[in-house]
């Protein structure tokens, strides 16, 4: 589905309102299917400038991102132990891989 700004809603909403087009034919047009376009024309500016995206606070960014690096950190400590001890138990045992 295509991402429309709020000024191409705005447009589109003008265009239905003022009998230009039709449903149908801006549906068509925009590929989009009617029942966005009523939800934009019954919801008016409240939908229209909504923004699409979720804006997270610095804080939890932070955080986030420490607790990213620090699950890589604690995984690369257990791929190096895992290693270490398939290194150790090879060197002990009497038969090759």
């Amino acid at each position: 589905m295509a991402k429309f700004t709020g000024e191409d809603k705005l447009v589109i909403v003008k265009h239905y309102l003022a009998g230009v087009e039709s449903y149908s034919t801006i549906v068509r047009y925009i590929g989009t299917s009617d029942s966005v376009i009523r939800n934009w024309v019954m919801h008016g500016a409240e939908v229209l400038f909504r923004k699409s995206y979720t804006s997270y606070s610095v804080l939890l960014n932070i955080s986030t991102h420490s607790y990213y690096k620090v699950s890589q950190l604690f995984n690369l400590v257990l791929f190096y132990n895992d290693y270490y001890a398939f290194k150790c138990s090879s060197k002990n045992s009497s038969t090759a891989l």
